[in-house]
């Protein structure tokens, strides 16, 4: 995977997340993690404790500042878990209207 983009991560960690059991968080490095809302991936950074902290928009941070090293490495050596956190926010999610 050469010189991969944020978009081109963002496309494959998709396709990962939705195939995954719910609830299942993907970790990228030790700041952040994704998982699947039944839509789209969502990010939320980590605590210092390594569990799920806020939410947050990747658009509104430097991604750029990011190598492709990361995203590849990312995606290649997944690291995956089932924080009990995410599981109480997915159960707490309001139902999807497919019409809105």
């Amino acid at each position: 995977m050469e010189n991969l983009s944020f978009e081109d991560f963002y496309a494959q960690l998709g396709m990962i997340l939705r195939d995954v059991p719910r609830g299942t968080a993907v970790y990228l490095g030790n700041f952040a993690a994704a998982y699947w809302d039944g839509h789209r991936p969502v990010f939320a950074f980590l605590d210092e404790d390594g569990r799920l902290d806020e939410q947050f928009d990747p658009a509104d941070y430097l991604w750029e500042d990011l190598t492709p090293d990361f995203f590849e490495a990312s995606i290649t050596d997944l690291s995956t878990g089932r924080p009990p956190e995410l599981l109480a926010w997915l159960k707490d999610a309001p139902p999807y209207d497919a019409g809105s």
